[in-house]
């Protein structure tokens, strides 16, 4: 049974203090400092980052691994375009139609 002195907050309340956190870790306070000033634990606070937040931090790195994966290909493209040119070049093909 929980105790009765435990406070419960909605999504939504978590969120705010999640913001109001990440304001407070910006500024350069450490996260013991932060969750005392918020009225809770310190694994609270990552459980709920965990929770909340989870999604919006795998959205980003799922972003970023695909900024990546776009610059490889963009430069596989140059590669690939740049070898055919100096093929058509040395071939002499490519410059007139039959």
């Amino acid at each position: 049974m929980r105790s009765s002195g435990a406070k419960y907050l909605n999504p939504n309340q978590i969120r705010e203090k999640l913001k109001v956190a990440d304001e407070l870790r910006a500024a350069g306070k450490p996260i013991h400092e932060v969750s005392r000033l918020l009225g809770i634990t310190d694994s609270t606070l990552y459980n709920w980052r965990k929770r909340y937040l989870g999604d919006r931090l795998d959205k980003d790195a799922q972003i970023a691994a695909l900024r990546d994966e776009n610059r490889r290909l963009r430069r596989m493209v140059k590669s690939l375009a740049s070898m055919s040119d100096r093929r058509m070049q040395l071939t002499g093909t490519g410059d007139s139609k039959s």
